[in-house]
């Protein structure tokens, strides 16, 4: 089962970066979407709907003003699940982050500072499925309670995610730098 998932997030890996154009193939939480771009009005708006991401945009707009505006909603999308996420782990696991935050970064899912209490999660991971971003969450607040990556910190993975071996085998085989 890893080895199947793990060949069909390669065969996803993208050449090229996406242009925002009808018919591309956008993931959000691990799912296909068709992007279908509606110019119309004045205002840009994203909806899922059904298998397809539909992307009104101010007529005559430009491929950065278009991924400006998806980035910020795919960064307000990872914002919503990794609070609702976060509060029910940090509930779990007793500790206490003092803020989440979001950005593109090229070689890490997640890093956590302890002495700042503050959680940085990868952009990338809104096209991942929601199982790898619980994974990423509890290996950060982990952090919280044991800092290294030891079997103390590998234990409290055990206990409160034991499945993560999953989730992290499926982000190796990933590249995290992909820009949307």
């Amino acid at each position: 089962w890893i080895r199947e998932k793990q060949q069909q997030v390669r065969s996803r890996k993208r050449t090229e970066p996406y242009q925002l154009i009808n018919g591309e193939t956008h993931y959000i939480w691990g799912r296909p979407y068709h992007l279908l771009i509606v110019e119309k009005g004045k205002c840009y708006k994203i909806e899922l709907v059904a298998d397809e991401i539909i992307f009104q945009v101010r007529m005559g707009s430009t491929v950065e003003q278009r991924k400006a505006h998806y980035l910020a909603w795919c960064r307000e999308q990872l914002e919503i699940k990794a609070a609702e996420l976060s509060a029910q782990w940090m509930q779990t696991m007793e500790v206490e982050v003092r803020e989440i935050r979001t950005k593109n970064m090229k070689t890490k899912w997640g890093t956590c500072n302890c002495r700042e209490r503050r959680i940085w999660l990868n952009l990338q991971l809104v096209k991942w499925p929601e199982s790898c971003l619980n994974y990423i969450l509890v290996h950060e607040l982990a952090h919280l309670i044991e800092r290294g990556h030891n079997k103390k910190f590998y234990a409290l993975l055990d206990h409160y995610l034991p499945e993560w071996r999953v989730q992290r085998n499926i982000l190796k085989s990933a590249d995290c730098s992909q820009l949307t």
